[in-house]
């Protein structure tokens, strides 16, 4: 005689098939991909310059990471830096108001030394968890035809004294005769070498050359310098894994629920 008046349900769920399997993996990247912030909205702005405050400082309201902009007079005799009032721009800015509107003004040997090359360095970074490194600014070239033809953008990962290695260049500076905006994606030129950069060793380095005379009235203006980053997809990554990790407990757990109910 059977006395068990509440015997446990027979529940014959079905292994979950690769099918199955697939459509939740969808299913959870399509929920990411509504709930995950825009491009936009999810770039770190590392470093910013609109020279508003007239100094080799990277403006602080906006950069994330603080820097600064060095220029070394022993190399390069006859150079300096300076920030000229009232010739920046509003190109490539943050959308902040602008009193002075200044620039950098790279000036090379004033009196005009044989050809002229002028260089400063840009850092020091940390690009930790970082993907997608981009240098964006404003340029415009101004003068008679003696003004710098050629810039070279280099960058070193070990430091301000490492070793620099080149990253880009443009040859047309005397083209801009508006403001112009250049942006390098600084990760796909270094095949990824700016990536990962501990210790505040990431720099970058502007070289300025081709000019015979860079003497007054020739003038490469420089303005709105931005570093900005996107952060690593493997955290998007480890969180969709996460999701599907949660997905196939709850599925277990059901199962030995069911499996637990009296008929």
């Amino acid at each position: 005689m059977n006395t068990n008046n509440n015997p446990a349900k027979n529940v014959n769920l079905r292994p979950l098939r690769l099918s199955s399997f697939l459509g939740i993996t969808m299913g959870v990247l399509m929920l990411m991909a509504v709930a995950a912030p825009s491009a936009h909205a999810a770039f770190h702005l590392l470093t910013y310059y609109n020279f508003e405050a007239g100094t080799f400082n990277s403006t602080p309201v906006f950069s994330e990471q603080s820097t600064s902009i060095s220029f070394t007079a022993s190399s390069y005799p006859g150079g300096n830096l300076t920030v000229d009032p009232a010739v920046g721009t509003t190109l490539n800015n943050r959308g902040e108001g602008t009193t002075t509107n200044s620039a950098l003004d790279a000036m090379g040997n004033v009196g005009g030394q044989g050809t002229d090359q002028y260089c400063f360095i840009l850092g020091g970074l940390t690009t930790t968890g970082l993907t997608d490194v981009t240098l964006s600014f404003a340029i415009k070239s101004q003068g008679n035809g003696g003004q710098f033809t050629t810039l070279n953008l280099l960058y070193s990962t070990t430091g301000a004294a490492g070793a620099y290695t080149p990253l880009a260049t443009d040859a047309t500076l005397q083209t801009y005769a508006a403001y112009t905006l250049l942006s390098f994606d600084a990760s796909a030129l270094s095949g990824g070498a700016v990536e990962g950069v501990s210790g505040s060793n990431l720099f970058f380095e502007f070289c300025f050359t081709g000019s015979a005379n860079n003497a007054n009235g020739n003038n490469t203006f420089i303005d709105n310098i931005q570093v900005t980053a996107l952060p690593e997809p493997s955290t998007y990554i480890g969180g969709l894994l996460g999701i599907l990790g949660i997905c196939w407990y709850q599925r277990r757990w059901f199962t030995r629920f069911l499996a637990s109910r009296p008929a």
